[in-house]
């Protein structure tokens, strides 16, 4: 019987023993730094949440940038036209580096890789009739759009006397505008005709007719469209218009639901650190030395908007993409996978379609002492610093200020005073749609 109550003893203090050292690793869990990986979901699940107005779920296509980028395009277009046409891979983050392809070029690549053979004989000789026919539209379309603008300015001038409705005044005073829809709407029913002899069936034609459309507009309308654009939003600022935007993270904050995106297919190479500083495009980890239980964030812009978009009609036709989407294809090599696969090697999973801009955003961070003062002491150094998708300069167009709060934390807040906004985020559709 003693013996068996020393045996007790012992498994008493080995058991105690345990407990105690499981307490201390989950003391010291809760006290470790916050990682990169998990600011970055953590940043994910609250953005999701706020663009899907409390419905995550509803952003499930939404990528993240893993890095600052400027919307400078209000001045020069073609940036805006490269962000959207290199096309998005399949994944939680918009790459942006040499391993994107050209939306332009896959899209094209996917048409000419369908079999539109049709079985009539003279199917040759109907494709030759129907490009021609497709030229003559286009130069239909032209002359129709300056017949209407010369009809347009004779209608403002003759209105002035009389007051009269834009259709009464065509109807008697601009007859070559009604002879061009004449024949337009002609041409058209012909297009119809004859791309079903050229094609075998209206299923053929269509995508004859976006081969035709995408060849003709090849160089000068490869473009994506903005439906709310990027001035109207700086307008709104610059008038006071402002529609705020705030994200809080702290270590009571959940993770997203695809919480091993960035580790299966995320950034391809590794995770950047939430937290950077450098000169130009060389940075270096800023390290945190802050426990994750003291550790908060907010960040926040004086205001953000949505702006839409969508690839111009004149040569991209999602309903080619939905019908031909499992072929058939000339090569046998190619199927459905090699577009439209949910994964990294397919070239056509998604299509962009709305791009979130912030204007002057901000950061609040509660930091230990030691933080806050290698923080505030980069700004000597005019240097630029990096927090997840943001980017703050050191010098005359970003403000900080640091305060002590209790318990020997500080609040450090950085905030950008720059006029140009910054893309936080590419929302997408999965294609084919």
């Amino acid at each position: 019987r003693q013996e068996k109550k020393k045996k007790m003893k012992i498994l008493a203090v080995i058991t105690f023993l345990i407990i105690g050292m499981l307490a201390i690793n989950m003391v010291e869990a809760k006290s470790a730094e916050i990682d990169s990986a998990t600011l970055w979901d953590r940043y994910r699940n609250e953005l999701m949440t706020f663009l899907g107005r409390g419905k995550p779920s509803s952003m499930k296509t939404i990528q993240l940038l893993p890095q600052a980028v400027p919307a400078e395009w209000d001045s020069d277009e073609s940036i805006f036209q490269h962000f959207c046409l290199n096309a998005p891979k399949w994944g939680s983050v918009w790459e942006f580096q040499s391993g994107r392809v050209n939306f332009f070029e896959q899209y094209s690549r996917f048409l000419y890789s369908l079999h539109r053979d049709s079985n009539d004989n003279n199917a040759a000789k109907y494709r030759r009739q129907l490009d021609d026919l497709y030229e003559k539209e286009f130069d239909l379309l032209d002359s129709l759009e300056r017949e209407e603008i010369a009809c347009e300015e004779k209608y403002n001038t003759y209105n002035k006397a009389l007051s009269v409705s834009f259709n009464q005044f065509k109807n008697t005073h601009c007859f070559e505008v009604l002879d061009l829809e004449a024949d337009l709407k002609h041409l058209k029913a012909r297009l119809v005709v004859l791309g079903r002899r050229a094609y075998g069936g209206q299923k053929q034609f269509a995508a004859g007719r976006a081969v035709a459309h995408m060849v003709e507009n090849r160089v000068n309308e490869k473009k994506f469209i903005e439906l709310t654009p990027l001035t109207d939003f700086i307008e709104a600022n610059k008038k006071g218009q402002f529609n705020s935007f705030k994200l809080d993270i702290d270590e009571n904050t959940s993770s997203s639901s695809q919480k091993s995106s960035f580790k299966s297919f995320g950034f391809s190479i590794g995770i950047p650190s939430f937290f950077s500083i450098g000169v130009g495009s060389s940075k270096s980890k800023f390290k945190m030395n802050t426990s994750e239980q003291k550790f908060k964030m907010s960040i926040g812009a004086k205001s953000w908007t949505a702006i839409k978009v969508i690839p111009d009609p004149r040569w991209f036709s999602g309903e080619v993409l939905r019908e031909w989407a499992n072929g058939p294809f000339n090569d046998p090599k190619i199927t459905k996978n090699t577009f439209f696969a949910k994964n990294e090697k397919s070239t056509l999973p998604l299509m962009p379609k709305t791009i979130y801009v912030v204007y002057k955003p901000s950061v609040e961070l509660t930091l230990s002492k030691d933080d806050a003062e290698r923080l505030e002491s980069k700004k000597s150094f005019g240097l630029k610093l990096s927090i997840g998708p943001l980017s703050f300069n050191y010098d005359k167009k970003t403000s900080t200020q640091k305060s002590e709060q209790k318990d020997g934390l500080y609040r450090f807040i950085i905030e950008s005073k720059s006029d140009t906004p910054q893309v936080i985020a590419v929302d997408n559709v999965e294609l084919p749609f």
